[in-house]
């Protein structure tokens, strides 16, 4: 948990872990917060510079919530709130697609 607040990679690497174990609440806690800093697992310390950039980059790469360990995660009702506030059903329905995950899983 506390590696997740430290540093972009482990959020990510976090939220997969605990996906792929069950635990979404906790993931849904962590993704908020590094997604939206949102919630009580905001990362709360002054990041220089380079890690700034790298945590950018880690936010806007979000395909990883895509993947089999993340399913758990998009089967949940906090999962479409989550898309919301990143921005992605903007995206879907300006491009007039439904996102692959509503199409294959239920």
């Amino acid at each position: 948990m506390a590696a997740a607040e430290a540093a972009g990679g482990f959020a990510v690497d976090t939220i997969m872990i605990l996906s792929a174990l069950g635990d979404v609440d906790t993931a849904f806690q962590i993704a908020n917060g590094f997604l939206l800093s949102r919630g009580s697992l905001v990362s709360k310390g002054k990041i220089v510079a380079p890690d700034d950039i790298n945590d950018a980059t880690w936010r806007i790469n979000t395909q990883y919530l895509f993947t089999p360990p993340c399913r758990i995660v998009r089967a949940d009702a906090r999962f479409l709130p989550l898309c919301e506030g990143m921005g992605l059903t903007d995206y879907w329905r300006a491009r007039g697609v439904r996102p692959d995950y509503q199409l294959t899983e239920r």
